[in-house]
């Protein structure tokens, strides 16, 4: 059991909580800042998939795209969390590799299996029984369509392509960790290779994504996804000089409001082309990326300034472990709404004003949020009690 919870450094909520395990000697680190980093990513991937349509009346919206800008890049947090701590684990290769396992993949396959199975029964309304039959065609699909393309093909998993690119990054981290060290520790070396990495995404949106063909799926997440990840790296090395510095907070919120205008002006006249291509609104651009250096920096900048209590600091933990139960599980509430047409009640209540927009993703995408954490905190702590009825079990077996 926790016997204490304990804050360090000064008053702010970046400081470091330190949790002391009774029953152990090792003491746990959680940095409250990364914590809210999390939280806030997954907020941005919930908002950004219970989102009103693009286009109204087979026009774009200009409010819609911004909303949609603003929302795009919950996962370009992640990946930059990723890049804090993973060049400097403690862990072996196959430590990482069995924790990988144990934390992405199993979640994961168990996630994809009971929509599989059940997702028919509970989102299209089939009986349960047409629910979990399927013929050896559907099976080889996953084979050919899923794992050997190593891509999300069951429904209501598409979102799972992020877990299969972190599996990926893991898989590389022995490359990954020469090539770290070889760009070593100098500020400059960091600011060239930074710098270049923006301008090649620059380069990329300019060509709407002609030049490095990005995508969600394999070669094309894992390359933008691994730039993330050193970036991330470079930014927490630099946090030091970030923290609690309103001029950095302040710079942070003005590139992230800004960027996204630039971008929604800019990809508003895309959509006015033949095609209307969309590119501008994805994660792997350079707009993602300045997007997230200024939630990287608001954070630590303007975080600071707020101070909170031992108990407020745990919750902000707690709620931190549990978004990745959110990411997991979000997109099967999502679809239960609109089965149940949620989103359409809510629509009839409110009106086609601009801000009703707004109120429309705070109502819908915070019921789906809410009802999401409630499920995911129920296996959360399911979770907990059958790990400590196997180790009761386990010890009165060896007694």
């Amino acid at each position: 059991m926790l016997r204490a919870v304990r804050e360090v450094a000064d008053g702010s909520i970046f400081r470091t909580v330190k949790i002391v395990d009774a029953k152990k000697t090792t003491v746990k680190q959680r940095d409250i800042a990364v914590e809210i980093l999390r939280i806030v990513g997954c907020l941005l991937v919930v908002g950004t998939h219970t989102k009103l349509d693009l286009y109204v009346n087979g026009q774009p919206d200009f409010s819609r795209v911004f909303i949609y800008a603003v929302l795009a890049d919950g996962v370009n947090i992640f990946w930059m969390i990723l890049g804090f701590f993973c060049f400097n684990s403690k862990l072996t290769y196959i430590q990482q590799l069995k924790q990988m396992v144990l934390r992405i993949l199993l979640p994961m396959v168990l996630f994809s299996a009971f929509c599989f199975y059940f997702g028919g029964w509970l989102i299209r309304g089939e009986t349960l029984l047409q629910s979990m039959t399927h013929t050896g065609t559907e099976y080889l699909q996953l084979l050919t369509n899923g794992l050997l393309r190593w891509r999300p093909a069951i429904d209501y998993t598409g979102h799972l392509w992020f877990m299969l690119t972190y599996a990926l990054i893991i898989v590389l981290m022995p490359a990954l960790k020469w090539l770290n060290r070889i760009i070593g520790t100098k500020r400059k070396v960091k600011i060239i290779i930074a710098t270049c990495i923006l301008v090649i995404f620059a380069v990329n949106d300019v060509l709407l994504n002609g030049f490095c063909h990005f995508s969600y799926y394999g070669i094309g997440a894992l390359i933008p996804a691994v730039c993330l990840v050193f970036l991330g790296r470079f930014l927490y090395e630099e946090k030091a000089r970030v923290n609690r510095d309103w001029k950095w907070g302040s710079a942070g919120v003005v590139l992230f409001i800004a960027g996204n205008v630039l971008r929604t002006v800019l990809q508003y006249r895309c959509f006015m082309m033949p095609d209307a291509p969309s590119h501008l609104l994805q994660w792997y651009t350079a707009f993602g990326i300045l997007s997230a250096v200024g939630i990287f920096l608001a954070v630590y900048g303007l975080g600071g300034y707020f101070k909170f209590g031992a108990k407020a600091n745990k919750l902000i933990c707690h709620l931190g472990k549990l978004t990745m139960y959110v990411y997991i599980l979000h997109s099967l509430v999502l679809m239960f709404f609109y089965q149940k047409g949620v989103n359409l009640r809510i629509q009839s209540i409110l009106g086609i004003r601009w801000y009703d927009e707004y109120l429309y993703l705070l109502l819908f995408g915070g019921g789906v949020g809410l009802v999401t954490l409630v499920i995911g905190e129920t296996i959360f702590w399911t979770q907990k009690l059958v790990v400590k009825i196997v180790k009761t079990t386990k010890t009165n077996n060896d007694n």
